[in-house]
């Protein structure tokens, strides 16, 4: 197994789509090499899964900023691993309130980070990728996906929001493709939608 690391470059230095583009440019890179998608796995944490969202995202519907390389994958990707991703910019689902004392991310760092990022750029599906509907998830170019998010982050809501809708894309393909969902509180739970019911698979305590 051989793993490749994207040093994007940051912002404000450098602002949307700026980290898109070098992050298809990777992935093109990689497929030149000879490897097929469904040996590629993509994997990204915070500001990273928003990356790699935005990625899977373009592959499907490219993004309107041709710069952004046009990709064509003869078969899906094998799977995407996003860590507790940057699903959206707002600081005003529930979990903000909730989880307020109990995460290390305040909602003002949040803000300015996103505004620095993406300057005067308006909101679209690669950027926020929660403002994109179901339909719009639907025909991934990706097998499996997994999704972790801790239960006292934040963001939990606007994650488990971003994972609802893409449950309910994969259960609109009535593909093979899974979409797992692992959260992470007093206990955590394994979640597995593939194309009917969700089910949970486990259960653990945190020891």
């Amino acid at each position: 197994m051989s793993f490749l690391v994207l040093d994007y470059s940051l912002a404000p230095e450098a602002r949307y789509p700026t980290q898109l583009i070098q992050g298809v440019d990777v992935l093109s890179f990689v497929l030149s090499t000879g490897r097929k998608p469904s040996d590629i796995i993509l994997a990204g944490d915070s500001a990273g899964g928003n990356l790699t969202v935005g990625v899977v995202a373009h592959l499907t519907h490219p993004h309107p900023d041709l710069r952004v390389e046009r990709l064509h994958l003869n078969e899906p990707l094998r799977a995407v691993v996003l860590l507790s991703p940057w699903i959206s910019f707002s600081t005003h689902f529930e979990s903000w309130t909730t989880n307020k004392y109990k995460d290390y991310c305040p909602a003002e760092l949040s803000e300015t980070a996103s505004e620095a990022w993406r300057g005067r750029t308006a909101l679209d599906n690669y950027n926020e990728p929660i403002l994109a509907p179901s339909s719009f998830w639907e025909g991934l170019q990706v097998k499996d996906i997994l999704i972790t998010v801790g239960g006292f982050e934040v963001g939990a809501d606007a994650i488990k929001q971003f994972a609802k809708n893409l449950e309910v894309s994969v259960s609109a393909k009535g593909t093979q493709s899974a979409c797992y969902v692992l959260i992470k509180g007093k206990g955590w739970a394994s979640v597995h939608h593939d194309g009917g019911t969700p089910k949970r698979v486990s259960r653990c305590t945190r020891g």
